[in-house]
């Protein structure tokens, strides 16, 4: 049985291209992958940015006196500037008023830190952000520490939450120290 050249030739050409097309289809991958990567090295730079300037930012110090408590009629201002009815106000516990340690200039004065958790209920996601976008406008003294989400009790919620906002300030007390 003879096999004619052409055919033999088409065999050949035919043997030599699958490796040709198996190294084509591992470099799209190979592409598709780099651009996965690349994307989420994106992410990463932007997400490192933002916690650099987190960090960086500092916590003003009221060197004045301790701070006024009028703090709910704070909240329901900033949620009113945020364009939020007031029924969303669930509470206000006042925490510690601790001392800090370290003395301030000549030894008679202390640092002191003073903490707050504010309730609200059945906000989203967004809502909850233009809150909080007004709450460090307006009170750059009460710096917000900690924020949980917890999904409302009973009927489907949706998209809300209700939330509970620690915040702080820290001040020089004026008074003799003990």
């Amino acid at each position: 049985m003879r096999i004619r050249p052409t055919i033999l030739v088409l065999l050949v050409l035919a043997a030599m291209s699958v490796p040709t097309m198996l190294a084509a289809r591992r470099l799209t991958q190979a592409h598709a992958t780099l651009g996965q990567t690349r994307l989420s090295l994106r992410q990463t730079q932007v997400r490192v940015e933002q916690v650099r300037r987190l960090r960086s930012t500092v916590q003003r110090v009221d060197d004045a006196h301790r701070p006024k408590q009028d703090l709910i009629a704070r909240v329901n201002a900033a949620l009113a500037s945020a364009g939020l009815p007031e029924r969303h106000f669930g509470a206000l516990n006042l925490g510690a008023d601790a001392t800090l340690p370290g003395r301030v200039g000549s030894g008679d004065l202390v640092y002191k830190r003073q903490s707050v958790r504010i309730s609200l209920k059945q906000l989203a996601l967004p809502e909850i952000g233009r809150f909080l976008a007004e709450w460090t406008r307006s009170q750059p003294l009460w710096t917000p520490q900690r924020i949980d989400l917890a999904r409302p009790a009973g009927r489907n919620a949706g998209d809300r939450y209700d939330v509970t906002l620690v915040v702080e300030t820290t001040y020089v007390d004026r008074r003799t120290a003990t």
